[in-house]
């Protein structure tokens, strides 16, 4: 009778366990994340505004943005506006380029969710260049490889800018200006993630002087370089942008209206707080019915003897 007892409850053990193993940690692992919408990777020319933003379903109780300088730690931003809100704005410049943010978002329950973090990408702006005749310029603007670049040229005639053919790098270079060109504007404009359609800088100005201007070369002395000028404009209108942008959360008159955003990264969220503790007490049960099967076994064994 005891060995019929003992061998019932053993099967009642190891059926327990399996239950539990096969029905309670899949489910578990199945809770859907609150955050619905993640942040997406921003592109920008400095000067200008970026913003991020989340969707979670649940009630929200706080909103805390944070930001990660260049591979530190994540930190709670202390500048831009919305930083307890689900749109996060600020105004970059271009030491900001590479920067992280994400937003932890405290539920009504108390529960605390993150959401994955995006990147922020800051172009710097052409500058304005100032020359004497038959020297050469070069403008430029942040390099980037995951990036597109075409840049265009504005000769003052009306046409307005046009595309320059074969600047397709982040940099454009003039090797022998010459006086007609003088007040000749240049801007680039930049495709790739984080862009729907195309951003587009400020305008560059190119100062062409008659005379020389007097710089010290490498060698300590002064002089000017002559090197042949070649025409690589095109007679052809420039990119032409999207008539139905996707719409943006971005209300700020600073922002491009070509920057709405395109989901770049669409990370898995952090959702692990609450099924870690589910799993823990798993493991615990899970073990502790082990331990029990072990125990009768052992018992039925020194009764044996």
């Amino acid at each position: 009778m005891t060995k019929f007892s003992s061998m019932k409850t053993l099967s009642f053990l190891l059926l327990f366990a399996m239950a539990i193993q096969i029905f309670f940690i899949p489910l578990t692992a199945a809770v859907p994340s609150p955050i619905t919408g993640q942040p997406q990777n921003q592109a920008v020319f400095e000067t200008e505004n970026a913003s991020f933003t989340v969707t979670f379903s649940g009630i929200v109780s706080l909103y805390q943005w944070q930001v990660r300088h260049n591979g530190g730690d994540f930190v709670s931003v202390s500048d831009g506006c919305g930083g307890n809100t689900g749109m996060y704005e600020i105004k970059t410049t271009a030491d900001m380029n590479g920067w992280e943010y994400k937003v932890a978002i405290d539920d009504d329950n108390g529960r605390t969710h993150h959401s994955s973090s995006a990147a922020l990408i800051v172009f710097s702006n052409p500058s304005d260049k100032n020359i004497s005749e038959h020297e050469s310029a070069t403008f430029e603007v942040t390099e980037n490889s995951s990036y597109d670049y075409a840049w265009l040229e504005d000769r003052g005639d009306g046409s307005g800018f046009l595309p320059l053919l074969g600047s397709s790098g982040y940099q454009f270079s003039i090797p022998d200006a010459t006086s007609d060109m003088n007040g000749y504007k240049y801007k680039v404009q930049i495709s790739g993630p984080g862009i729907n359609d195309y951003i587009e800088s400020g305008a560059a100005t190119l100062t062409v002087n008659n005379g020389p201007v007097n710089k010290i070369s490498s060698s300590g002395g002064y002089g000017t370089e002559n090197v042949k000028i070649i025409d690589k404009r095109v007679t052809s209108a420039p990119l032409t942008q999207n008539t139905n942008p996707a719409p943006s959360n971005n209300k700020s008159e600073e922002m491009n209206p070509n920057q709405n955003e395109q989901p770049v990264v669409s990370n898995e969220p952090v959702e692990k707080e609450s099924q870690s503790a589910l799993r823990t007490i798993v493991a615990v049960i899970f073990f502790v019915l082990i331990a029990g099967v072990l125990i009768v076994i052992a018992m039925n064994m020194f009764k044996k003897k």
